[in-house]
């Protein structure tokens, strides 16, 4: 079996003082097998991992695929700008329409 045949689900990346935890859930039919990104690096749970699903690829390919599919799953376009000249990007017309329903109340 592939390594891009198994369902990454239910992501979790949470940051404390800089310190990132990342969880996340691999499925493929039946079996499931919860994984902490830290355990990635890894080579005995990589092994494990390629053991339980019966993967075709090498642990280090695993590792590479599972980091393309989290980070598939973490990319989240936003349309939030903020910084260095918030002000330019925010555009004029939406902050007079947000101003202005202040003075409907």
């Amino acid at each position: 079996m592939k390594t891009c045949d198994l369902l990454l689900s239910s992501l979790s990346i949470t940051e404390d003082n800089y310190n990132y935890k990342g969880l996340f859930i691999l499925k493929y039919q039946s079996k499931s097998l919860k994984i902490d990104m830290a355990n990635l690096s890894k080579t005995d749970r990589l092994r494990e991992i390629k053991e339980y699903f019966e993967l075709d690829e090498e642990p280090l390919q695993i590792r590479e695929l599972l980091m393309d599919m989290i980070m598939e799953k973490v990319y989240i376009s936003s349309r939030i700008t903020e910084g260095e000249k918030y002000e330019e990007k925010a555009g004029r017309p939406y902050m007079e329409r947000a101003a202005g329903a202040g003075d409907m109340a």
